[in-house]
């Protein structure tokens, strides 16, 4: 993140909507423990080194589509390289829009506490229950 604000005025936008099932569209999304590999051509791409953990684009893509792009990146732009043209050089890969992921994350937190205040009356009403049985 560049730490950018960005748009998000009310004003701005059309087509609003409540959000629904964030939470269980972030359980089907598996979080990996990975290295980027950083050998030969692809240390050109300054990836992170060591272990890092995030998701992999593709699943995201299978639940957030419009959180995923395609892009390209060109290993011909470096002084060594002779032939600056070849196609082999461009690693083709897909990217994920992790600040777009924050809303659905907020969503899905809110929703959980709406389970847990569902489990909480519950919980209650069962006490409740239960000492009247024992003052019997």
């Amino acid at each position: 993140s560049t730490g950018a604000y960005i748009a998000s005025d009310e004003s701005l936008k059309k087509n609003i909507s409540d959000y629904k099932n964030a939470l269980a569209q972030l359980n089907s999304i598996e979080v990996k423990e990975y290295e980027y590999t950083n050998e030969g051509d692809m240390s050109r791409m300054n990836l992170p080194k060591g272990k890092q953990v995030g998701l992999m684009a593709q699943n995201i893509e299978n639940v957030f589509p419009q959180l995923t792009k395609e892009t390209v990146f060109d290993l011909n732009n470096h002084p060594e390289d002779k032939n600056n043209d070849k196609e082999e050089n461009l690693v083709k890969f897909k990217a994920v829009n992790y600040t777009g992921m924050i809303p659905v994350i907020v969503k899905a937190i809110q929703e959980q506490q709406e389970m847990i205040k569902e489990q909480q009356a519950i919980i209650k009403t069962l006490e409740d229950r239960i000492t009247q049985l024992e003052n019997k």
